[in-house]
């Protein structure tokens, strides 16, 4: 088994439930690939414990299955074709020992079977009631699970006492599968990767440039194919129109009218298709903050999903070159580390500031020329030009707030004055009252100009150093 990474907090989550709760129940979800089964083994790897691994099938063929799996560990030779033998077997075996029960992929046996469901609650009660064991169930549908779990109506209401909603790795979990990066590489990669560890240690040795060529985009690798199956697993039926709606995104169009006349689906079919989307964290909307327009606009946010669709998906024959593939992508490779960054930051700065709202604003602003001034048609008329802020955050401590404004870039070159005055000129256009501050975010750092010109007047810097730790970030409330 490969080196384990990751998930102090939630291994020490369970090891408290498992020595110190009564109620030992669990539900742990989280979208495929984040490594939910692993975190399950490492947890259970010093614990007498039973492991029903669940596929999609009949409930004849998963009660058949777990049936197998009881008899292979416990040496049980009476087949039981019915899961109330196999959970009064388990009685048993809870009583006769502190055991750890695993079902992952629960909504496989209890989606739309309430009698399923009604015989593991009385299996969970009677558990808790009776027994020092644990019970974990485990889900990759986030919608499924929570409509088992917390649907007033369903039978496993309320018998879960303690849930785990599994996130991506962070920034500085993932370096550990890449040890030999360079700070600005390790977050290209995961900008592309995002905090999966099943990709991240599919790419093993690799350094940035050979990741790119022989992992990304090679067809016969897991992270090729992936994004496009876990979609079709999970949705089915609505998988295909699901993958035209991502394209749809991908290729620029963000509002559900859009949506649908790039597709040709009907509204009613794209609506369930976001649903499922959204319900497996694939797709989110932009939240708009200020005067921004209310209506949703749709992003495609889990990484690699993103870059199958935005890079892979759009350019299919980059894939096919023998050599210089590096070369011949760096450019949509380039663009989609730009839009990835804006995600990444809006997700960082809620973990760093107490953010009570943070989201991004669009909308149009006059044109002004070189000089400054505001154009004008030859009727008089301002010209004005669609532009937007990648993020504004509302941050509270105590009675004070603070509304701060910032631009994120993702360049090969440092972040001039200008960039500044741009971010300026946009929120000096907003309407309404702000108690503003400004912030840059760059990867490759800030001219002299622009720290001189940042120092003087409270302009609040973040650079690589500050994101990988290196540095203490700013002090703005």
């Amino acid at each position: 088994m490969e080196r384990f990474v990751g998930r102090a907090r939630e291994l020490k989550y369970l090891e408290k439930m498992w020595s110190d709760e009564r109620y030992k129940t669990c539900a742990i979800y989280g979208r495929r690939r984040i490594g939910k089964t692993r975190m399950i083994q490492e947890f259970i790897r010093d614990k007498k414990s039973i492991v029903f691994d669940l596929v999609l099938g009949t409930e004849p063929e998963i009660i058949r299955r777990m049936d197998a799996t009881l008899r292979d560990i416990t040496g049980i030779n009476t087949p039981s074709d019915d899961l109330f033998d196999i959970l009064k077997n388990l009685k048993q075996i809870c009583s006769e020992e502190k055991t750890v029960i695993v079902i992952d992929e629960l909504p496989y046996l209890t989606a739309d079977n309430d009698r399923a469901a009604s015989e593991l609650q009385h299996f969970t009660d009677w558990l808790v009631d009776n027994t020092d064991s644990m019970l974990i169930v485990s889900g990759s549908s986030i919608s499924l699970m929570r409509d088992e779990l917390k649907n007033r109506n369903s039978p496993l209401y309320q018998r879960f006492f303690f849930e785990i909603d599994l996130k991506p790795l962070s920034l500085e979990e993932v370096r550990e599968f890449h040890p030999g990066m360079s700070d600005t590489d390790i977050l290209k990669t995961y900008l592309i990767l995002g905090g999966i560890p099943l990709y991240h240690a599919g790419a093993g040795n690799r350094n940035y440039v050979e990741i790119v060529e022989d992992y990304l985009f090679e067809p016969t690798n897991l992270f090729y194919n992936d994004p496009t199956a876990i979609v079709v697993g999970e949705l089915k039926d609505q998988a295909e129109n699901a993958l035209s709606v991502l394209q749809a995104i991908a290729s620029g169009s963000t509002r559900f009218s859009e949506i649908a006349s790039h597709t040709g689906l009907s509204d009613y079919t794209v609506d369930r298709c976001l649903d499922g989307l959204k319900g497996m964290r694939l797709v989110d909307t932009l939240h708009p903050m200020a005067d921004a327009p209310k209506q949703p606009v749709y992003i495609i946010t889990d990484a690699p999903t993103s870059f199958y669709f935005n890079v892979i998906g759009r350019h299919p024959q980059l894939s096919r070159y023998s050599s210089h593939i590096f070369e011949s992508a760096s450019n949509p490779i380039s663009d989609f580390l730009g839009r990835q960054f804006e995600i990444f930051c809006r997700n960082l700065l809620p973990k760093v500031y107490p953010c009570s709202e943070i989201g991004c604003w669009w909308g149009k602003v006059p044109v002004r020329g070189d000089d400054g001034r505001i154009t004008r048609d030859a009727n008089g008329k301002v010209l004005t030009e669609g532009v937007d802020i990648d993020i504004i955050a509302t941050l509270r401590r105590k009675n004070e707030r603070i509304d701060l404004f910032a631009e994120c870039k993702f360049m090969n070159r440092k972040m001039s004055l200008s960039m500044l005055k741009t971010l300026q000129e946009r929120v000096s256009s907003l309407k309404g009252g702000y108690n503003e501050r400004l912030a840059l975010i760059s990867v490759k750092g800030f001219d002299d100009e622009l720290q001189f010109y940042a120092e003087d007047n409270g302009i609040f810097l973040i650079d690589l150093d500050t994101i990988m730790g290196k540095k203490e970030y700013p002090e703005i409330i």
